[in-house]
């Protein structure tokens, strides 16, 4: 069977989330293959204009359930046998988000669906049951390292969710193995990272925004981009900031991201030091000039969280250096002293003083941030460009395509 229409269930727009920026790189590309392309997203209304190349569809699922009450009830019946632990108002909220998608994919006449995240890869034994003939697609990401109890006490349930799905995807190894390390299932996962233009991130040469922000063109700028909470490291950072400024009078901090639970606290290091400059939602199309105004990124992300950054691989891209926890997935892109420094954990969080020891070396050595910069682009373009992620999304397309 040709597959010749796609429907992708995912968060969208970019800037923030590693969901938004992967489908704003990828789908664009599968429809210059000759795919037509469908996205749905829930719950997550956005005024962000729409490309020409896609048809982007919103659903409330509350507004569905109540819509389409007496059918997703009946659902809801009928699929017993998929329920298992699963709390009764748990399931019916997984029945209305799978009826939603099965009324897009049968109103749009798509032949494969890809789901994004383990909570939204509830859907699928439903969405089997509606229709066993279209292709189901779900990339996992960390939520199984993250709350493990919660899905061991459904682990039927994903057992049935796993059985039911043609093609498991994960973007990266490290989440890919916690299929068998936290379920103790043994279902194929294929590992597909989330690629990043390489070309776009290697254009500017960032002396506009830092003119913009006040940052002297001499300055050394250690840089964050994510969301301003506690998983991405963000109180980290603040507990550390005033030794990383006082490495040197040359060095500013630029913390920029999607507001968070520390905004509040990001804004008041801000207006106590001259040095520190807060950028909160800039454009999507501002993050290659961001990057280029930084000189070190760094990424202390929590324990056990990330699959693999997006903003790392951007970094990367862009020939900077990364300064990361040895969390999840990154020590898949960053190799220590080859591309960037790998920080462990001690004591529950990122170890502080190698943190600032690594932050020192790289803050008063121009020649070392510029080898590790190239060595991390190179990276790139070997194992995270988007012809990659391309070419192997187009590899699992044929697989669904040759499935009876």
């Amino acid at each position: 069977m040709k597959l010749r229409k796609l429907l992708f269930v995912g968060a969208y727009p970019p800037p923030y989330g590693g969901i938004a920026s992967h489908l704003h790189d990828l789908l664009p590309r599968l429809h210059d293959e000759g795919y037509e392309i469908v996205l749905l997203t829930l719950d997550q209304r956005s005024n962000a204009p729409q490309p020409g190349y896609l048809k982007r569809i919103f659903i409330n699922t509350k507004e569905h359930f109540t819509s389409n009450r007496l059918k997703v009830l009946f659902s809801s019946f009928v699929s017993l046998r998929h329920k298992n632990e699963m709390p009764w108002q748990d399931f019916v909220r997984v029945a209305t988000q799978a009826d939603a998608i099965n009324e897009t994919a049968a109103r749009e006449k798509v032949d494969a669906v890809f789901l994004y995240d383990n909570y939204n890869g509830f859907v699928i034994p439903m969405l089997k049951r509606l229709d066993r003939k279209r292709k189901l697609v779900l990339m996992i990401f960390g939520d199984f390292y993250l709350h493990p109890k919660k899905y061991l006490s459904l682990k039927r349930f994903m057992h049935n969710v796993f059985s039911n799905t043609d093609v498991i995807l994960s973007s990266s190894r490290y989440c890919a193995d916690s299929v068998d390390k936290v379920m103790g299932m043994d279902f194929p996962v294929q590992v597909i990272y989330v690629g990043v233009d390489h070309d776009e991130y290697c254009r500017k040469d960032g002396s506009k925004m830092r003119e913009r922000l006040g940052i002297p063109p001499t300055a050394v700028v250690y840089s964050f981009l994510g969301r301003m909470n506690k998983s991405m490291g963000m109180d980290f950072l603040l507990k550390i900031a005033p030794e990383l400024l006082d490495i040197s009078e040359e060095l500013y901090l630029l913390l920029a991201g999607a507001k968070g639970d520390l905004s509040a606290e990001v804004e008041a290091l801000c207006a106590m030091h001259p040095r520190v400059r807060v950028c909160t939602d800039i454009p999507f199309e501002e993050k290659s000039d961001f990057y280029a105004a930084s000189d070190v990124f760094m990424a202390p992300t929590m324990e056990k969280h990330a699959c693999m950054g997006v903003s790392i691989k951007e970094a990367m891209a862009c020939g900077r250096p990364v300064l990361a926890s040895d969390s999840g997935g990154i020590p898949e892109a960053i190799e220590n002293g080859l591309n960037g420094f790998m920080v462990p954990f001690g004591d529950g969080g990122v170890d502080r003083s190698v943190f600032v020891q690594r932050a020192r070396e790289l803050a008063l050595d121009g020649a070392k941030r510029e080898e590790l910069g190239r060595n991390g682009r190179e990276k790139v373009l070997r194992l995270f460009s988007n012809d990659e992620t391309v070419r192997k999304y187009l590899a699992v397309i044929k697989t669904l395509e040759q499935m009876q």
